[in-house]
């Protein structure tokens, strides 16, 4: 998947995960993903035989302290 991605055009991708064909995280420009996955999944569907999915995401600033926040009581 990794190199089906990096031939289509990534701009990094990776595996990630284990066991049943783990899955590969992809950074693409988002004025293409649309096209860079329909491309990438229907290369590994011809190569591999199994159905594969995509999602996309966007990545965030990550972890912050958030202020105030109380923690629930179990």
């Amino acid at each position: 998947m990794v190199g089906i991605a990096q031939s289509e055009g990534a701009l990094g991708a990776r595996m990630t995960g284990a066991r049943f064909g783990g899955c590969a995280v992809s950074l693409v420009n988002e004025s293409l993903m649309e096209d860079f996955s329909l491309r990438v999944l229907e290369r590994y569907r011809k190569k591999i035989s199994l159905e594969p999915k995509a999602y996309a995401c966007v990545a965030s600033e990550g972890v912050e302290l958030i202020r105030g926040f109380k923690k629930a009581a179990f």
